[in-house]
C-alpha cells in the first residue's frame, strides 16, 4: 500500500524522535557526572576543534575536517550514536549530534561496524575542509567527545584564524591503503596497536658541539602506533650553542591516540675544537746577544673566545743543540749565532687538543763582511783604449765573505775618484768611463745586510792608473 506524503513525514518525525530519545539515553551512560565540565569551539577557518573547561581554560584540541555546509552559530549537542549511517551511505564511529544532520564523528567507513574499512584518502584530509558539513575527527578524538562531553554540551562554530586557536593546530599523521584502520582506534584488533602505551622520545646524543645548530636530528619521536611525530614535539627551555655549559630542556608531546609523553634532558655544550694561536711569525732575524719577548703579539683562545694565552708553552732548539727544551722565561737572550727553532704549543683545557705553531729565528753575529782580492788590492794599469770598464770587470778577483755564507758580493759599491777630484759611485750592472789620464782611487765598500742595530761596513782601496805606457810586471813588483 502506498503511503501518503503526510503519513511518511509523520512516521519519519516519529522515527527521528525515537532515535534521538534512545541516543539521549545512551548519552547518559557515557557522559561525565558534571554536565557542564566542558564546552567546544569549532574553527571552520583553520579546521581545529578546541575543548575548553567551564572556566574558559583551553583543555585540549583536535584537528578536524569541516565542510562549506557546516553551519555557524551556537548549539547544544542533542544525541550520541556508537555507529551511525552517513551520506553515501557511509558510516561513522562515536557520533555526537550537534544540530540537525551535523555531527561530530570519525572519518567515514565503507562498511557499517567494520573498523578496518575506513577511507584512507579521507583520513589523510584531516585538518582541511573536506566534509559535507559534519565535523570529522580521528576515532580517538571523536571517542573522547563521545565519552566526556554529555548531551547538552555547548558547541560554538565560527570562521576564525589561527589566532583563535589557543592550543594551536594539532598535526595529523598520514596512512596508506585503500581501505583500512584509523591508527587511533583503540579496538584490540587494530594492527596499529603496539605494546607501547605512550609516544617514545629518543635522544641521539646529550653532548653537543659548540657553534653547531641545535636540534638537527638530535631528537626523534614515534607515537604509540609507530608513526614519526618528531615535529609534533614541543620543547621548553633553551640551549645556547655559543656558550659552553649545561642546559636542561623538557620535551613533551601528545599523539593522535591522545597519549602523552615527556622527557627531561640535560644537554652539555662542549668545545671539541683545538684552540687558535695567532701572532707567531714563521721567520725572524735577531742580533747576537740581543733579547726578545717571545710572547709579544701572541694570543691563544678557545672556540668560545676564552683567553688561553697564559697557557702557551714555548720550546726552543738552539743552533748547537740536538733537541728542544722548554723556555723558562718568555724573554729570551740569543747567546750564539745561527738558526734557532721555536715551537709554540697550546693545549685546549676543554678537550686536550693541541695547537702547534713553529718559528725560525736567524741570529746574526756582530761582525762585518770581509773583502778580499786575489791581487791583494794592487794598482791596476790600463791604456786609454781600455777606459770604458764595467762593474764586474772592476770586481774581477774580488770576493766577499759573510759568516752565514750568504752571497752578498753584488752589494759592493765602488766609489771612484778621478785625478781631477770628481767622485762617482757605481754598483752591479753599471760601467765607468776613465776619461782622464792619471791615477784614480777606487774604494770598495760592503755593509752588513742583516744587522738590526748599527750598520757595520768594510772598506778596501786600490789605485787604477790610465797611462800610455803600462809598466812591466817586473817594474810593478819592484
Amino acid at each position: 500500500m502506498r503511503m501518503s506524503r503526510g503519513k511518511r513525514s509523520a512516521l519519519l518525525g516519529l522515527f527521528l524522535a525515537i532515535t534521538i530519545m534512545f541516543g539521549s539515553v545512551h548519552s547518559a551512560k557515557v557522559a561525565n557526572a558534571a554536565t557542564e565540565n566542558y564546552y567546544i569551539k569549532i574553527n571552520k577557518g583553520t579546521n581545529v576543534v578546541t575543548v575548553y573547561e567551564k572556566d574558559g581554560t583551553p583543555y585540549t584540541a583536535f584537528a578536524c575536517s569541516t565542510g562549506y555546509a557546516t553551519p555557524v552559530g551556537t548549539f547544544h549537542t542533542m544525541a550520541k550514536y556508537r555507529w551511525w549511517t552517513l551520506d553515501g551511505p557511509t558510516y561513522g564511529q562515536y557520533c555526537t549530534r550537534i544540530t540537525g544532520s551535523i555531527l561530530f564523528h570519525s572519518v567515514w567507513y565503507y562498511q557499517n561496524r567494520t573498523p578496518n574499512s575506513q577511507s584512507y584518502v579521507q583520513y589523510n584530509k584531516l585538518g582541511t575542509t573536506a566534509s559535507h558539513g559534519c565535523c570529522r575527527l580521528t576515532v580517538a578524538a571523536s571517542k573522547w567527545i563521545y565519552e566526556n562531553c554529555p548531551t547538552g554540551t555547548k558547541v560554538i562554530i565560527f570562521n576564525g584564524t589561527a589566532k583563535d586557536d589557543p592550543l594551536g593546530k594539532p598535526k595529523t599523521i598520514k596512512v596508506s591503503g585503500y581501505m583500512g584502520w584509523d591508527p587511533t582506534d583503540p579496538d584490540s584488533n587494530n594492527p596499529y596497536k603496539t605494546k607501547s602505551t605512550t609516544p617514545k622520545i629518543s635522544i641521539s646524543s646529550k653532548t653537543l658541539t659548540y657553534g653547531s645548530k641545535f636540534g638537527d636530528g638530535n631528537m626523534s619521536c614515534k607515537d604509540s602506533g609507530g608513526f614519526d611525530i618528531t615535529d609534533w614535539v614541543k620543547m621548553s627551555g633553551t640551549v645556547n650553542m655559543k656558550k659552553v655549559g649545561s642546559y636542561k630542556v623538557k620535551y613533551s608531546v601528545i599523539d593522535s591516540f591522545g597519549r602523552t609523553s615527556s622527557k627531561t634532558v640535560t644537554y652539555k655544550v662542549v668545545d671539541k675544537k683545538a684552540a687558535t694561536l695567532t701572532g707567531v711569525k714563521s721567520s725572524l732575524t735577531n742580533d747576537l746577544g740581543d733579547s726578545r719577548n717571545l710572547m709579544k703579539g701572541v694570543k691563544a683562545k678557545d672556540v668560545a673566545g676564552v683567553n688561553l694565552t697564559d697557557k702557551v708553552v714555548i720550546y726552543v732548539k738552539t743552533p748547537s743543540a740536538d733537541g728542544y727544551v722548554t723556555c723558562k722565561d718568555n724573554v729570551y737572550t740569543f747567546e750564539e749565532a745561527g738558526t734557532y727553532k721555536f715551537k709554540y704549543v697550546i693545549k685546549n683545557p676543554n678537550n686536550g687538543k693541541k695547537t702547534v705553531k713553529k718559528q725560525t729565528i736567524k741570529v746574526l753575529q756582530q761582525e762585518p763582511p770581509t773583502l778580499t782580492s786575489k791581487d791583494q788590492w794592487s794598482t791596476i794599469y790600463i791604456t786609454p783604449e781600455q777606459k770604458d770598464l764595467y762593474w764586474d770587470e772592476l770586481m774581477n778577483g774580488v770576493d766577499v765573505e759573510y759568516y752565514d755564507g750568504s752571497y752578498i758580493t753584488n752589494q759592493v759599491i765602488i766609489t771612484i775618484t778621478a785625478p781631477s777630484g770628481t767622485e762617482t759611485s757605481i754598483k752591479e750592472g753599471e760601467d765607468y768611463l776613465f776619461e782622464e789620464m792619471g791615477e784614480y782611487t777606487l774604494v770598495y765598500t760592503i755593509s752588513s745586510p742583516n744587522s738590526n742595530s748599527e750598520v757595520m761596513t768594510t772598506e778596501c782601496q786600490r789605485s787604477l792608473v790610465v797611462t800610455d805606457e803600462i809598466p812591466s810586471e817586473d817594474t810593478i813588483n819592484e
